[in-house]
């Protein structure tokens, strides 16, 4: 009926391991637990935990833009392929996702699975290589379909219209590239922190480091091919003034502008060019 096992541990804390689990929870023996709804309860967690809410996230209209804009924020989603890299990463690393309430019913559940010696065999084998598995793939499509587009000569530009910390250090790296800095290995990123809004959920705030983003948004593009584009090579100028400016430039308020019209053509540029590219 897709609930947890009765014996299954009642605990939020979701500190289980399948020793913990199998102690807490004697009358579950093994042979007990269908491994499809072992499956069930990982697949369940996993998007719960990650899957859903990131989509869920780029489905949702640009706060800028208003409710019309549902699904737009092309502009964001730089960005948010950096914090769903980093959020990956921290889940698989050390399998820590093993310890995250979200997964605490698969994880009880395996005490209730046979240790039949062969993943051929299906059991707690199979299910142990099956989300090593899982994890491998997802992280290998996360590339291809995510990373490796949105990290791209061509779409990292978008990041103008994103958190202007990250445009700023955007437009700096590619003015050191241009001056040559990049070449002479001359060029350093912020190790500044900020807070990005409402990724993932609105409401919710993630901690950044701004060169452990840059260094990932980065690795893939070529600075001098982004500077030939005409998308940034027409406003570069705009761009590169915005560096001398005594506070880091939100090119979409212009109320914080010194003059009303300094940044037109980099707004005009987000608002006709990336805020209407889908995100999907």
């Amino acid at each position: 009926n897709g609930s947890a096992p009765s014996s299954a541990p009642s605990s939020e804390d979701g500190n289980i391991d399948t020793a913990a689990a199998a102690a807490a929870a004697p009358t579950l023996q093994k042979g007990d637990t269908p491994i499809l709804l072992s499956q069930a309860f990982f697949l369940v967690a996993f998007s719960k935990y990650y899957f859903t809410p990131w989509f869920d996230s780029g489905m949702q209209p640009d706060p800028q833009f208003g409710s019309d804009s549902h699904g737009h924020n092309s502009r964001l989603f730089v960005q948010q392929t950096f914090l769903m890299r980093e959020e990956l990463d921290e889940m698989m690393g050390d399998n820590k996702w093993k310890e995250m309430p979200e997964f605490r019913h698969y994880i009880a559940s395996l005490a209730g699975l046979p240790s039949l010696g062969d993943v051929k065999k299906g059991g707690l084998e199979f299910m142990n290589k099956a989300t090593d598995t899982f994890f491998r793939e997802y992280n290998t499509s996360f590339i291809k379909h995510i990373e490796n587009v949105w990290t791209s000569t061509m779409i990292l530009p978008y990041i103008i219209g994103g958190h202007p910390e990250l445009a700023h250090e955007f437009i700096r790296w590619l003015r050191a590239s241009d001056d040559g800095d990049l070449a002479a290995d001359n060029f350093a990123w912020s190790t500044k922190e900020i807070e990005i809004e409402n990724q993932k959920s609105y409401g919710e705030s993630h901690e950044c480091r701004i060169d452990a983003c840059m260094i990932c948004l980065t690795k893939n593009a070529d600075p001098g091919v982004i500077l030939e584009d005409s998308f940034i090579a027409e406003i570069k100028d705009s761009l590169f003034e915005s560096l001398e400016s005594e506070e880091v430039v939100n090119f979409l308020d212009r109320s914080r502008w010194q003059q009303a019209d300094e940044y037109d053509p980099v707004r005009k540029r987000i608002c006709e060019v990336v805020a209407p590219h889908a995100s999907q």
